[in-house]
């Protein structure tokens, strides 16, 4: 697939996603600047904030590298990240990982394994 229809895809999804954070979330926000080489978008629930990734089908082991060890914002207490995976053709997401903030050696589930190549 070219380049350009991949990167259509992601923003379709990028607000697909951001649909479904603002309805249980607070504050959705495009990350933008060094961030958004890291994440897409961020929000705040209950208590905590959320780091979101955005991806099609996998994620690169450098892409969860940079987000494992992300340690770059002001609310890192109680800070989690998550990991939105689309297809091609979905109308919802087919995983939502969620992983600790900061915490670059921590366990990765199996199933996220899986999709990173």
């Amino acid at each position: 697939m070219p380049d350009e229809a991949i990167k259509k895809q992601l923003r379709r999804f990028l607000d697909a996603t951001a649909k479904l954070l603002n309805e249980e979330s607070y504050h959705v926000s495009v990350a933008y600047g060094k961030s958004s080489d890291v994440y897409d978008l961020a929000c705040c629930d209950k208590g905590c904030w959320k780091i979101v990734k955005v991806c099609l089908d996998t994620i690169s082991r450098h892409e969860l590298d940079m987000l494992l060890g992300f340690n770059d914002t002001p609310y890192d207490n109680g800070t989690i990240l998550q990991i939105f995976f689309w297809t091609a053709q979905s109308k919802k997401p087919f995983y939502r990982f969620k992983l600790f903030y900061n915490r670059p050696d921590q366990p990765i589930p199996d199933e996220l394994q899986k999709l990173v190549k």
